[in-house]
């Protein structure tokens, strides 16, 4: 295209721009209170001690025909949303009449102003003329007391929708009147970019290295497949928007929109003096279910909310604010960095009894919290995963704690590291993480948690009418938690720990596990293949807790834990030999969950007693905490499955051996491990049958014990019955030496379907032992 070409085609798509895009205008809402200008009345009218919208007096009149008016001086023309404020008193009027005149008509509305709460109520939408044409009229038509407060008229701003396209903004080069679509005729200011609604498939990037003072509130929503997206171009530093500590909002704000992707900023709302204010707020009311909204690389920092509720400061916020059923639907908030935020860091929030989906919240980073660092609440089945929270709960001197899930069904928390959360004097919380209330079947697994101040997890529930029910907490590695490792309060049922690794050094003071009654007591808890390592001098403190069980557990330098009048227990299978982990107390900080050798401290040395001393547990998650599938043999105790999988060797006397036939009888002659066989030289087609119970599916090397004798079976009949057919051998038992005899490599399934059996064919039939032996 030649330059003439393209400065003709440049200004035609200006002129079309220019002519196209939606200058939504904006009025301030215009709210008349009585006694204000605009305010008038006719007739008898008296003051109320009953207050208003702003606390202030209301007017009554039980006159016949008095008349009070608001009559608003209307600087844009346009539609404008009415709302009168309602003053509900039982002596009221049970039928207000009340007269919108508008441009173009009147409408006439009755209410009934003696039940119900006080407050506004929506009298609808009405076009207005400029000047003061327009009122909003209240007549007393009955001896009740009718009663007149205030009048609020919200302009509704005319929305034209901008062209499908990308466009540029830069706060250093750009220009307000450009096109904004390219980088040579960029905005330059976030004002320009929040009046235009923009449509699906549009593109909004932001010059690397700008930096804005205000609010990026951009209107319009995505739809399926074509996203709305926000993103950085250029090189250098990611761009500023500072909201210079705009209250009630965020710096960068979503309202009652959908499909949208917000990339590649810097967000910070600070201030001098606390108030509520948030970092990327992203906003419903009355909206429904709001789909695909993501938030990727962003660094949100120095927001300073009220550390007095959770919800009055926070870095990222996903937050319904009516008590409708509004939700979030496909929520992505991944590799942003939250640091310096009171109250909290990232937050997805809905009413209660109601439920989002599609959260996932992965591979963030929030350090220097004042409050919670990151929280997945009113959610089915949210995954928090590979997300480091430090230095949390810093500031709010209340409950609070690193990582937690609120009313949720099927959570998976995983792969994250939390540690350093202040323990604060009136913070009983600073977990590193929190399993709270109102939660079903929520999994904390393969976690990193170590040096919070108020210990590993929390699992609680106040009982009455909310629940705790089903926590599993599994292969996990808690290092050095303060305080109380694990803390158990309330009502809480069919909560599991198992395999899982607790470490104290020997300064340590921290129990390894507390439970209180909190209206209510921890009923039918397990705890199974756990590592309690503890060279510190804290022990168990179970005030109360009801029907649980200690099995299978190492108590090394601690004593098990006993049954009392109030802790219901049962302790069985309890070992307190050294579990020779690798090197325990070095796990560090900030680790790689993609290191193979993460952690490695924590594994165990080929000699452990752990190894192969666990209990099977199905439904385990199938690996460990390194990835490595279970289960190698028996099961191991720990975090740690050993990949060493001890032979399984089934011996004469043993409960997987059996036999089939008369006239079995003991021989004099050993076998394996020096003790006696097993013989029969009568019965034709009788079989000794040996049975594993095999781990975990897979492949094995099968061996039997030939015990040699002149007189023994010539023709012995060796069936091994694998997962997918038999394998049929003949051994001669008078030839060569006693010893193992390699049958050859099968796949078995997990369980007992698959055997090996000796069938007599001639002579002394003799029977010992079978060996399995895994293969990898």
């Amino acid at each position: 295209m030649s330059m003439i070409k393209k400065v003709i085609f440049q200004c035609v798509m200006f002129a079309c721009l220019y002519f196209s895009f939606a200058a939504v205008s904006f009025a301030a809402d215009i709210i008349i209170d009585n006694g204000d200008p605009g305010y008038t009345e006719t007739g008898t009218w008296n003051s109320s001690s009953a207050t208003g919208y702003n606390s202030s007096p209301t007017r009554y009149s039980n006159v016949s025909n008095s008349m009070v008016r608001w009559s608003p001086n209307i600087s844009v023309a346009g539609d404008y949303k009415v709302f009168i404020y309602k003053v509900t008193n039982s002596t009221g009027d049970n039928d207000v009449d009340i007269n919108v005149t508008y441009n173009g008509g009147t409408s006439l509305t009755e209410q009934d102003w003696t039940t119900g709460a006080s407050g506004w109520v929506n009298l609808g939408t009405y076009p207005f003329a400029a000047g003061s044409t327009g009122n909003v009229q209240i007549t007393k038509e009955n001896t009740s007391y009718t009663r007149a407060d205030a009048v609020k008229f919200v302009y509704v701003p005319v929305v034209t929708y901008a062209p499908v396209g990308t466009y540029y903004v830069d706060s250093i080069n750009g220009n307000d009147a450009n096109s904004g679509t390219s980088e040579g005729s960029a905005w330059k200011s976030l004002d320009k970019v929040n009046i235009y609604t923009y449509q699906p498939g549009t593109t909004i990037l932001l010059k690397s290295g700008s930096y804005w003072t205000g609010q990026l509130k951009p209107l319009g929503s995505g739809s399926a497949g074509n996203p709305i997206i926000i993103n950085k171009y250029g090189t250098g530093n990611k761009p500023i928007i500072d909201g210079n500590g705009i209250t009630n909002a965020g710096a960068v704000q979503l309202y009652n929109q959908q499909y949208w992707e917000i990339n590649n900023l810097e967000v910070m709302n600070d201030a001098a003096a606390p108030a509520t204010r948030f970092g990327i707020y992203i906003q419903l009311e009355d909206y429904g279910t709001a789909n695909h909204i993501y938030v990727k690389d962003c660094y949100v920092h120095n927001v300073k909310g009220d550390n007095s509720n959770p919800h009055k400061g926070v870095g990222i916020f996903y937050f319904v604010t009516s008590a409708d059923t509004s939700i979030f639907n496909d929520i992505l908030i991944e590799n942003n960095t939250v640091k310096s935020v009171d109250r909290s860091g990232i937050i997805l929030r809905n009413p209660n009894g109601t439920y989002s989906t599609g959260l996932v919240i992965r591979n963030n980073f929030v350090e220097d919290i004042g409050g919670d660092g990151i929280v997945a609440k009113t959610s089915k089945a949210p995954l928090v995963e590979y997300n480091i929270a430090k230095d949390t709960s810093a500031r709010a001197n209340n409950a609070n704690a690193a990582i937690w899930t609120y009313y949720t069904d099927d959570s998976v928390v995983q792969y994250n590291e939390s540690y350093n959360t202040v323990r604060l004097p009136n913070n009983l919380d600073a977990n590193g993480f929190d399993s709270d209330f109102n939660n079903n079947r929520n999994i904390f697994q393969y976690n990193y948690s170590h040096d919070n101040g108020g210990g590993f997890i929390l699992v609680i529930d106040p009982g009455t009418a909310s629940y705790n029910d089903a926590t599993i907490v599994r292969y996990n590695i808690s290092q050095n938690d303060k305080e109380k490792v694990i803390n158990l309060l309330g009502d809480l049922t069919n909560t599991q720990f198992y395999n899982n690794t607790f470490y104290l050094d020997s300064s340590s003071t921290a129990k390894m596990i507390e439970v209180r009654n909190f209206y209510g007591i921890p009923k039918s808890a397990s705890f199974q293949n756990n590592i309690f390592y503890n060279l510190g001098s804290g022990g168990f403190d179970l005030q109360k807790i009801q029907t649980s069980l200690f099995d299978t557990n190492i108590f090394y330098g601690m004593a098990a834990p006993v049954p009392t009048v109030d802790a219901d227990i049962t302790v069985v299978n309890a070992m307190t030999s050294d579990p020779k982990l690798v090197s325990p107390g070095t796990g560090g900080t900030n680790i790689n969950f993609g290191d193979p050798n993460k952690l490695s401290g924590y594994k165990l040395q080929s000699t452990s007693p752990a190894i192969n001393a666990g209990l099977i547990i199905a439904n385990n998650g199938g690996k460990d905490f390194w990835g490595t599938p279970l289960y190698t043999g028996q099961p191991d105790i720990g975090a740690y499955e050993s990949s060493n999988a001890a032979d399984i060797i089934i011996d004469n006397g043993d409960a997987s051996y059996s036999e089939s036939g008369s006239n079995w009888m003991s021989s004099a002659l050993t076998g394996y491990k020096g003790t006696g066989t097993r013989y029969n030289w009568q019965n034709s087609g009788a079989y000794a049958k040996w049975t594993p119970t095999i781990p975990q599916a897979g492949n094995y090397r099968v061996l039997i014990y030939k015990v040699v004798e002149a007189t023994s079976d010539t023709n012995a009949k060796i069936d091994v019955v694998y997962n997918g057919g038999t394998s049929t051998q003949y051994v001669n038992y008078t030839l060569g030496t006693s010893g193992w005899v390699d049958l050859g490599v099968f796949n078995f399934n997990a369980g007992s379907s698959g055997y090996v059996k000796n069938t007599r064919s001639n002579n002394s039939s003799r029977a010992d032992a079978v060996k399995f032996v895994r293969q990898y």
